[in-house]
């Protein structure tokens, strides 16, 4: 059992939580709406840039199946969590009267689960895809055919860039694309696997470099730079912070972000760097309910988002999460530990 781990890297995830948050609960306000169009944008690749790192570092058979089944058991304990409130909302009644026949019923399940999450666990797309995007990585890593991973990487990052910040560069691709295959699909997360993967291969050549805060000044200027490019020039009309997932410089700006990280890092207490890690992770699976049923009580309709539902949206989720460990840590409650681990 470990004894130390890095804290740097688990304090970085729950930062990363937190920058989603503020993404779900506060896009389109004058001040939260920006940073969720730009810092926050950092959240997800940031989660899937750690675990697919991790992997890489050691990507045995055993460690895959492990990786892999632990991501899929998060997906599905959390679809049974959520399936109540989507009865309880109406989804499924809308679903089906959508679908009136048995072939329509199958592909449209699928779609609903995978895609959105039984109607309410819409953040389900994210493990989904992370398992999806880490499996492809790994066959092309195992079968020495990386390009092929680059030529797929590729397009679908082209597509998510023609869906999201640079929509109106083609704007037929918005309707069709956005959200089955790319933003929120299966191949999401396809460019942050493929990115753990390199920094793997280079980790020392990018650790030799990437030392000052200068570094950290460069990528959220990338950002911020790209993010007020795509503005002027209209190539994004949407609100700030709302279908602007995609930047062409947000890989360099996560790698820059990550490698700091790893060489700040500081060590500490393996329980206690774990514990940061667990709240991120039930941190990013809870908000989801707490987003609904706030948003029944503030009538909020997205993205109309206002700042006392951001608020509560970060205070509640903080506290239904910190409730679900302190809970799990009780001897009857061991299983809790199955939520987030």
């Amino acid at each position: 059992m470990e004894k130390k781990r890095n804290l740097s890297i688990d304090l970085l995830r729950v930062i990363a939580a937190f920058s989603i948050l503020i993404l779900h609960g506060g896009a389109c306000l004058p001040i939260s709406g920006t940073i969720a169009a730009t810092i926050s944008q950092y959240g997800v690749p940031i989660f899937a840039l750690i675990t697919g790192y991790f992997y890489f570092k050691n990507p045995t058979k055993e460690r895959r199946i492990k990786t892999i089944s632990n991501i899929l058991w998060l997906w599905f304990f959390w679809i049974l969590v959520y399936f109540p409130q989507a009865i309880y909302s109406g989804s499924l009644n809308v679903f089906f009267n959508a679908h009136p026949n048995i072939k329509d019923v199958f592909w449209g399940f699928l779609n609903l689960i995978i895609y959105q999450g039984a109607g309410c666990f819409y953040g389900g797309w994210y493990l989904l895809s992370l398992a999806v995007c880490l499996l492809i990585i790994d066959f092309c890593r195992r079968h020495k055919v990386m390009w092929m991973g680059w030529i797929f990487t590729i397009v679908v990052y082209i597509a998510g860039l023609l869906t999201s910040n640079y929509q109106t560069v083609f704007p037929k691709l918005l309707p069709q694309y956005r959200s089955s295959i790319v933003t929120w699909g299966l191949f999401g997360t396809l460019v942050w696997c493929l990115t753990a993967y390199y920094v793997v291969k280079y980790e020392q050549v990018l650790r030799k470099y990437i030392k000052t805060w200068h570094w950290l000044v460069l990528a959220f200027g990338l950002t911020f730079t790209e993010f007020a490019i795509t503005r002027v020039c209209k190539f994004n009309t949407n609100p700030a912070g709302f279908n602007n997932q995609y930047f062409i410089t947000l890989p360099i700006s996560i790698v820059i972000v990550f490698i700091y990280t790893l060489n700040h890092s500081k060590m500490a207490d393996a329980k206690k760097a774990k514990f940061l890690r667990d709240i991120s992770t039930l941190i990013y699976l809870v908000q989801f309910g707490v987003k609904d049923v706030l948003g029944n009580i503030y009538k909020i309709s997205i993205p109309y988002y206002t700042y006392p539902y951001l608020f509560n949206t970060i205070i509640w989720t903080l506290i239904i999460s910190l409730l679900i460990w302190f809970v799990s840590q009780l001897p009857y409650f061991n299983w809790l530990k199955k939520s987030y681990e």
